[in-house]
């Protein structure tokens, strides 16, 4: 076992959390370096995934003008909109909590904010994979070059 996963071990013993590999495989914790602020640096890989992952649902809210988001926010009906809205809100919380545990880096506080937002990411996951799965498949449909620039000219 590396040190990594023994220091982490003591930590999910104290403050109840989430598996390492539970962590590892959503946020790529195994690259954290052993003689850190473990916890703090488990945060930070989550603030990461949550900045890529509101990224990616921003587009189909508010397209910017290029042709990728023109292109992908299309295949969202409003009904889709109102859904994405709802993670986004959800996922931008999150992601404020964690900016503002960022200012004192309390280590009970980051444990708390862990686990409360492994759950709620286990939540939103399959909407997530569902959201990414339209983003992806839309550039599989034949559409044509006329269409799809139409938007900018």
């Amino acid at each position: 076992m590396s040190d990594l996963k023994k220091k982490y071990a003591e930590l999910q013993k104290t403050h109840h959390l989430p598996t390492f590999d539970e962590l590892d495989r959503s946020f790529d914790i195994a690259s954290i370096e052993p003689n850190s602020a473990i916890l703090r640096e488990v945060r930070k890989k989550i603030e990461a995934r949550l900045d890529e992952t509101i990224g990616l649902l921003n587009a189909p809210l508010q397209p910017d003008a290029t042709v990728r988001d023109l292109h992908e926010c299309r295949v969202f009906s409003d009904k889709d909109k109102t859904r994405i809205f709802a993670i986004y809100r959800k996922l931008m919380i999150q992601r404020r909590e964690a900016s503002f545990l960022s200012l004192s880096s309390e280590e009970r506080k980051e444990a708390a904010f862990i686990d409360t937002f492994v759950e709620e990411w286990k939540a939103v996951l399959p909407q997530l994979q569902e959201i990414m799965a339209k983003l992806r498949d839309s550039w599989k449909k034949e559409t044509s070059v006329k269409e799809e620039l139409g938007y900018l000219g």
